[in-house]
């Protein structure tokens, strides 16, 4: 178990979700709406055209995410894709100190060990309509066809987990598309009690 966040009183809702199912437009847009706020990944993967730093995520070389690691400020550290991710202790604190809800966006197979770190979190689950719709997702995004099948392979290990032993972390799912995104906003922040922005 990796150390907690500083004294925090604060029920963070984790949101989880295969490659591609539109989670970050989600979070950003209850971000924008509530008193809520999307803790940033910090990150060693390349920004992509468009991303901004601090913004997007905290983007760090391969060297500052080791030593930042070693000085015991990250929690939750992970590869994905050739990058390293975790999340930073002084972020999650900025959020509360705010009186902000900490929105934090979870591999699902990592859900058991964002549990242990914070086990006051309510959890979220966004599904896709099928597999075949996430896949059109991506090749519409340009990415190439050996990205697609890596990240398809990721999607339905990850699904794989949620209906098996996963679907018992998370307290609500929700099946996510364009045509269910304003409805699954409104009913998350609902479930979540999150207040609105003045």
């Amino acid at each position: 178990m990796g150390h907690k966040p500083d004294n925090s009183p604060a029920e963070p809702v984790v949101v989880s979700w295969p490659s591609a199912v539109g989670k970050t437009y989600l979070v950003k847009h209850l971000a924008q709406q509530y008193q809520a706020e999307r803790l940033l990944a910090t990150t060693t993967k390349t920004m992509r055209p468009g991303e901004v730093d601090m913004v997007d995520s905290h983007f760090l070389s391969e060297d500052e995410f080791a030593m930042q690691q070693s000085q015991g400020k990250l929690f939750l550290a992970s590869g994905f894709l050739g990058a390293r991710y975790a999340f930073e202790h002084s972020l999650f604190n900025k959020i509360v100190e705010q009186s902000s809800i900490p929105l934090v966006e979870i591999y699902s197979p990592k859900i058991v060990s964002f549990l242990g770190e914070i086990s006051t979190s309510k959890t979220v689950f966004l599904k896709p309509p099928s597999l075949d719709y996430l896949e059109e997702r991506m090749v519409n995004r340009g990415q190439s066809a050996d990205e697609v099948a890596y990240r398809m392979a990721k999607v339905a290990e990850e699904m794989a987990y949620f209906e098996g032993e996963g679907q018992q972390y998370y307290s609500d799912v929700y099946t996510l598309t364009p045509e269910t995104f304003d409805d699954t906003a409104q009913a998350i922040a609902s479930k979540m009690q999150f207040q609105a922005r003045s």
